[in-house]
Formats: C-alpha cells, structure tokens, sequence
C-alpha cells in the first residue's frame, strides 16, 4: 500500500473524492485529506505520504508552492495537481516543481481511477527501479550495459544526490559531470500491423542506432527507459549546450530515419544545471512530444518552443463565442468554415496540448451551443469532441469534427421560426424597461445578457423599436421621470437618481430636450 495525501480546499470536493474511491483497492492508503497547503506540510513532516494530489487555488500555501516545497525537502514524493481550465498558464508552472501530472476539473470518478493508476504504476517503476539500483550496488556480477542502463534510469526517474552521481559515472566510465544537462525522448510510429510483433525488436534496433550516434560526440549517451523507448542525455558547458543538444538530436534522427521504416519523433526537455533536476528534463520531454498532433510534419520537438509561445487561456474569450455564434444564426455557411479555420490556426500557436486542445473545443462548443439556444428559444446541443479521441488524431481531423458540429447547428437554426430577431429585440426591451435606473446600465451590458454582440444587437433592436439603444433608453427614463413628477413630491435630485441619472443638472437638461420644459416647470403644468 502506498501512502496518499489529498490537499482540495473545497469541502464538497474534498468530501466527493474521499467517499467515491476505494483507495485500497488501487494500491493506497489514504493518510488524510487536507483542506490547505499550511495543514498539508505540517502531516508530512510528521509522516511523509508517497504521493499528494493537491487543487492549485487555496488560502494560505497554494498548490504549487506545496509542491516546491515537496519538491525540495522530499524530493522522491510523487505530485499531482488539480486545475480549472483557466489556470493552463499556471499549471505550466508545475513542471519546474516536480509535479507528475495534473487533471482538469470538474474531474469524473472515471477519470480519477484512471489518475490512481497512472500513479499507482509511476509508484511501482520507482519502487522496481530503486531496488534495481540497490542491485546495483551489491552485484558485482552484472554486465556493464545493465548496470548502465539501469544507472541511467535512476537518474532520469529519481533525484541523485551528487556524491552518489561521481562515484558511480567514474565506475560506470559515463561522460556525464558536466556544468548542465538536456534529455531527449525517441517515439516510434509503428504501423499496427508490426506493433505487437517487432515493437521490442525496433525498439532495440532504435538503441542501437543512437547508441553509435552519441559515442562520436563526447557528453552524450543513449539508453533504453523504462517504457523501452530510446532516451538520451547530452551534457556540457551552460554555454552552447543547447546547440550542441540540438546537433546531436539531428544527427540520431538523420541516422534512425536513414535506417527505420517508420516516422520517428523526438521530444526535447528542459536545460537544466543540477544532475537532480534530470528528471524533470526526462518529464518535459515526455511531455513535448504529446505536442505531436499539433503538427505531424514537424518530427522533433522542444519543449522550450512549446511554452514560449503565447498564453491559450484568452482563446475562451466572449468575443469568439459571439462571433461564432452570430455566424451561425445568420445562417452564412461559408464565413462559419473561415472563421473555424481561423480559430484552428490561433489554436496551433498557442502550442496547447491534446488535453489542453479537447477540453477547450468542448467548453467552447458548449458555450456556442448555449448561446445559439438561448437565441432562438430551441435546444441546439453540438457534437462535442470525444475527450477519449485517440491522441494519433490530427488538428485538421478536430477542426472537421468541430466545424462538423457548427455546421449541424447552423442547420438547426433555419429551421427556427424567422420571428427570432424581433424576439431578441423584446428581450432587450424588457431588459432595458427593468434596468434603466442602473445610472452605470450600457450597451454591453444588454449584449451580454442576451449573449449576442453590439452589431447584430444594434440591427435588431432598431428594427424592432425603431430607435437606438441610448434613445429607447433616454426615452424610458423621461416617461418615469413624468410620471414621478406629476405623482409624487420628491426632490427633482431624488427622480434624477430613481430615473438613473447620477447628475440633477444634466437630468434636467435630457429632460428639457426631449419635452421643451424643464422639470420643475412639467410638475407645475401637469398637476
């Protein structure tokens, strides 16, 4: 049994994950379930966990300043992050804390198990590959690439303390003590036909190819990881590493592609100066090559290019939501595949992930879909994109699933009722005629509420009233105003404020200019 730690500030969540999981039945203890990071630190300190799943957002100590700190002080404690879509950017941020993966909310019970047994089998690696090393050390009997292989996996899946490090590069012969360090990953497209038969096989075929590579440059070894892919470290001065990197990453690809019949891609990780810090460069690694689908053309892929590019949180903006949706309800088809097309190019800049990519086109298509139905008072779901899509898909092939769905909503919405504008037009009537003594009420404020955008909005509205937005508001404040003035005997100042006018001089102004008189004179005569 392994010991596991949940941090969730939320007592709903916290309370939901703890009661809908039989941890023992993955392989874990739950030790406690703690509603900040202050609380946390001070349970492991008393008893260290073997893993923590913590949320990002709580008082106190956040999550990725308890993962720091996990990081430093127990740095063999796997890490795992919960987060809202909006907090992408921030989660990034988790790789330079060690943190092992991290899931979206809301999350499912499914997709929890699935999150225990990814932990559960990261848990069990460590745990084999630490005995392995301790094997190590006691038998004097293994071959020299074992022991190798073996070494070289500790170092990318646990941190090393430095005196271990040079003791064991020198027995070993590694060039690795060297001022800063880069990792790389080899994945192989095999077809499904040859998978099952000669996957080991390619693999070592592959080993073996980047093996002779990295033996014509001094500072770089390749090796077999634990998942029986190819890995490579490539060390050096902090000066020019990263060309260097760069040089030899080539010259493997150039080499595996000259002799393999199948696409090889190579994920590279972060730089980084301390030899225990390696296997974050293994994760980020890991991690650069699910970028892949974002362009399938391009075979080798840094992670620094990936998190360089700009923030993909301000794509689920409202703008975009009303621009697709009002191409949608005016029925143009052809603007609908532009704008989709358009959408797909930003979404390729950003350099999102499979994940990060599938989330954002279903909470977008559910937003559309929202916003389409609102507007003409009928059920319009879209075809969300499947989040259990295999991650061989393609951009282009989810850009024609979500135009796919688009589509099939703007087909819905011409068999709607063609009434639909003059009914928006009431709504924002009505909304106007209950909230016109809000003095800070706006134009946005209307569009907003209907979830269309000014243009559409300014030619519906004024098809239907006849009037514009400010005029039809003008107008029904002065109505009020007379009839307060002629009703009651408040203070000229106390209507100017009931009516939405924060300024008594400049109600009285709008009020002259729409009835010739000034308000004090209206009571007068109409009474």
């Amino acid at each position: 049994m392994y010991k596991l730690l949940i941090v969730e500030d939320e007592p709903i969540v916290r309370q939901g994950i703890t009661q809908m999981i039989n941890f023992e039945e993955f392989g874990f203890e739950l030790t406690a379930a703690c509603e900040n990071g202050a609380q946390a630190k001070q349970i492991i300190e008393q008893n260290p966990p073997d893993a923590i799943i913590s949320d990002i957002c709580m008082p106190y100590v956040d999550g990725l300043e308890l993962c720091s700190y996990v990081h430093d002080q127990y740095p063999n404690i796997k890490t795992i992050l919960l987060t809202g879509y909006d907090e992408f950017e921030y989660a990034r941020q988790a790789l330079t804390a060690g943190v092992l993966d991290y899931l979206l909310k809301p999350i499912t019970k499914k997709q929890f198990k699935a999150l225990l047994e990814k932990l559960k089998i990261a848990l069990d690696r460590d745990y084999t590959e630490k005995q392995k090393y301790i094997s190590l050390e006691s038998d004097a009997y293994k071959g020299e690439k074992v022991a190798k292989e073996q070494f070289l996996n500790k170092l990318i899946t646990t941190p090393i303390d430095t005196d271990i490090f040079q003791e064991n590069v020198k027995k070993l012969d590694l060039p690795l003590i060297a001022e800063a360090y880069i990792t790389a990953t080899v994945k192989l497209c095999e077809s499904e036909d040859i998978k099952s038969k000669l996957s080991q096989a390619v693999n070592y075929a592959a080993y073996n190819v980047a093996d002779e590579i990295c033996g014509k440059h001094p500072g770089a070894v390749a090796f077999q990881n634990i998942d029986g892919n190819t890995s490579l470290i490539i060390s050096g001065q902090r000066e020019g590493l990263e060309q260097f990197a760069q040089l030899v990453i080539e010259d493997v690809y150039s080499a595996l592609t000259g002799s393999l019949w199948m696409d090889v891609h190579i994920g590279i990780g972060y730089y980084v100066t301390h030899i225990r810090r390696l296997p974050e460069s293994y994760q980020s690694a890991q991690i650069a090559l699910y970028y892949q689908f974002l362009s399938p053309d391009k075979n080798i892929i840094n992670i620094a290019d990936m998190v360089s590019q700009k923030s993909s949180s301000s794509f689920l903006s409202q703008n975009r939501v009303l621009d697709i949706t009002n191409i949608i309800l005016d029925g143009d088809e052809p603007l609908l595949v532009r704008q989709i097309h358009t959408l797909f190019t930003d979404i390729r800049s950003t350099y999102m992930t499979f994940e990060q990519c599938v989330f954002y086109l279903n909470h977008l298509l559910e937003k559309v879909s929202l916003s389409v139905s609102r507007t003409i008072d009928r059920q319009v779901v879209g075809i969300a994109v499947s989040p259990g899509a295999e991650k061989e898909k393609t951009l282009e092939q989810l850009e024609h699933q979500f135009l796919d769905s688009c589509q099939k909503m703007l087909q819905a919405t011409k068999s709607a009722p063609i009434t639909q504008p003059e009914k928006q037009g009431e709504k924002a009537a009505n909304y106007i005629d209950e909230h016109f003594s809000n003095p800070d009420l706006s134009l946005k404020d209307v569009c907003s509420h209907l979830a269309i955008s000014v243009s559409y909005f300014s030619s519906i509205f004024k098809a239907y009233t006849d009037l514009t937005f400010v005029e039809y508001l003008t107008e029904r404040r002065i109505e009020k105003a007379k009839q307060l003035l002629k009703n009651t005997d408040k203070s000229i100042a106390e209507i100017s404020e009931a009516v939405g006018y924060k300024e008594p001089h400049y109600f009285s102004m709008i009020f002259k200019k729409s009835t010739d008189m000034t308000p004090k004179n209206y009571r007068k005569h109409s009474r």
